[in-house]
């Protein structure tokens, strides 16, 4: 993480006054943009793994390499060899419909 040049929280528009180290705001490695600390802790920035998204919205790793979402790479608990991949929930529900649109073009290409 590294502390932002601009002043403001993207989603809370959260003014920061002071411009030190010890600064809320930081900038956010997926999103790119200035984000406070209440933010990025909050339920609206929850992160998942695209194992976790599949079973909770019934999607496949694959449709979600399909779309291309910026992710971080973390630590894998259950394979230390491997890295697992973490998204954004809410990133994930904005593409469910092209998800589904994707699998009607599969669907009707195998037809």
């Amino acid at each position: 993480m590294f502390i932002s040049m601009k002043k403001r929280c993207f989603n809370c528009q959260y003014f920061e006054t002071k411009f030190d180290a010890d600064s809320m705001l930081v900038i956010c490695p997926i999103l790119k943009k200035p984000i406070c600390h209440q933010c990025k802790h909050s339920d609206a920035f929850k992160l998942i793994s695209a194992t976790s998204a599949g079973k909770k919205f019934a999607v496949d790793k694959k449709d979600i390499d399909m779309l291309n979402l910026p992710y971080i790479d973390a630590p894998n608990p259950y394979y230390t060899g491997l890295k697992m991949k973490l998204y954004y929930e809410f990133m994930i529900q904005q593409n469910l419909d092209r998800i589904k649109a994707w699998r009607q073009f599969k669907k009707s290409k195998n037809k």
